[in-house]
């Protein structure tokens, strides 16, 4: 299959596949790609204002671009996913990726460059819960399944991570056209190993919704999440409106595209919460940091790249942990402890003025909570979709797409207002906060 072409219909789903591993490391692999190619531009956008002569909202654009469309075009890329089959759109998602990534790495102006950065969030959006769909392909046993979703969920973490790091090793020795390279790769790489790897699971048998519905909910959502990268009160104002508008006809729709009972279930919707506000506090993290370390204590890009291995790592266990923590006990106690675990390593972080030495806990404690949240949330909000999996993996993908813009402004406001200490400490009180939604998250 090499291309959006409706894969064959069958009467029931394959029974799992051969290299069941290796197959999910390529999906992990291809989710990790995805996450972190949002933030591998962050500490290259100088030197790309330079190099291109972007004035400041060329600059915005070209850093929200890869967001505004991935976040927009999700819940489009799940539906596709169900009508043509999960393999055939990541394949698809990869190629347009791939084609947006050499685009960047050649961009010779801004408009070139913003192009790209659009064009590759959009293959993100068909590839991303294209991916995430196929888990349940891979893995044919319950338990089995339920872990690696789990592990799923620490990704985007990982992802986020990596892509920040990435970013200040290769500026250290050379252009940020560069950046571009790694997903490059990664992606034709993946073309080439899904035909071997990955099963070909029916499509959805009874394909949902029309093009005016997913056309509304689209424009809802890049409009939504560039109002809320802003901060701008007027696309914030109408992105919900047009969401209103495409909930009340989703529920009129005989055959909605994303089902509000769906949405609506409350342990899927504490889960969905939990996600967003994990999302939204982990991209404050890195920013806030990110300037603290580079402002008052003056690191290099490869000192700070450097020092974010720390969280990295820590991230990098959290997926394992909270699948044994679900085989063990539930998804509620993985939530549970990530929430307290994270909020500890907060506060700690919020003391850096006091005792620098508190960040190494912190470093440590806040990643490790956040992906355990993020794992258990994902494997609940997952829970029992068989018949759903590319709109699941749509939504959490846009909730995690949606929580930067919407908890990063508030903390940097509280940042700018009463210091990064103040900041950090509001982000733990809100985990704490957090811990009866996490009660009620799992089914």
């Amino acid at each position: 299959m090499t291309g959006l072409t409706p894969e064959r219909s069958t009467e029931s789903a394959p029974s799992g596949v051969p290299r069941p591993e290796r197959a999910f490391a390529l999906l992990a692999t291809v989710q990790v790609t995805l996450i972190g190619s949002i933030t591998i531009l962050t500490v290259a956008l100088p030197a790309i204002r330079a190099d291109l002569g972007l004035g400041q909202s060329g600059l915005v654009l070209v850093g929200t671009g890869y967001s505004l469309s991935f976040g927009g075009l999700l819940l489009m890329g799940g539906a596709l996913a169900d009508r043509l089959g999960p393999r055939c759109v990541l394949v698809g998602g990869l190629a347009l990726f791939a084609a947006a990534s050499a685009a960047g790495s050649l961009a010779f102006g801004p408009w070139t460059l913003t192009g790209a950065r659009f064009t590759q969030g959009a293959g993100a959006a068909l590839a991303a819960p294209a991916a995430m769909a196929l888990i349940g392909a891979v893995h044919s046993d319950t338990s089995r399944r339920a872990r690696a979703t789990a592990r799923w969920g620490a990704l985007a973490a990982v992802g986020a991570a990596s892509g920040t790091v990435l970013s200040g090793v290769v500026l250290t020795w050379t252009s940020w056209r560069w950046l571009f390279l790694p997903p490059l790769l990664i992606s034709l790489i993946a073309l080439a190993l899904v035909p071997l790897l990955l099963p070909r699971p029916p499509r959805h048998a009874r394909p949902r919704g029309g093009l005016l519905a997913g056309l509304l909910v689209t424009t809802a959502m890049v409009t939504l999440t560039w109002g809320l990268s802003d901060w701008a009160p007027l696309p914030v104002a109408a992105g919900a409106a047009l969401l209103g508008l495409f909930g009340f006809l989703q529920h009129r729709a005989s055959e909605p595209l994303l089902p509000l009972r769906f949405a609506s279930s409350p342990p899927r919707l504490a889960s969905l919460i939990l996600i967003t506000v994990t999302a939204g506090a982990l991209a404050s993290f890195y920013f806030l940091l990110t300037l603290h370390f580079t402002g008052p204590l003056g690191y290099s890009p490869l000192r700070t790249s450097s020092t974010f291995l720390l969280p990295t790592l820590a991230v990098l266990g959290a997926g394992p942990m909270a699948g044994r923590l679900i085989a063990g006990s539930s998804a509620r106690t993985g939530m549970l402890t990530g929430s307290a675990t994270a909020a500890t390593g907060l506060l700690l972080i919020s003391g850096l003025s006091v005792c620098r030495w508190l960040l190494i806990p912190g470093l440590l404690l806040f990643p490790l909570g956040a992906g355990l949240v993020l794992s258990a949330a994902t494997a609940s909000a997952m829970t029992g979709t068989d018949d759903d999996a590319s709109l699941a993996g749509a939504l959490v993908n846009t909730v995690m797409e949606i929580g930067p813009p919407l908890v990063l402004p508030l903390l940097t406001s509280v940042a700018l207002s009463h210091g990064s200490s103040a900041a950090f400490a509001a982000a733990a009180v809100v985990f704490v906060l957090t811990l009866p939604l996490a009660a009620v998250a799992a089914p």
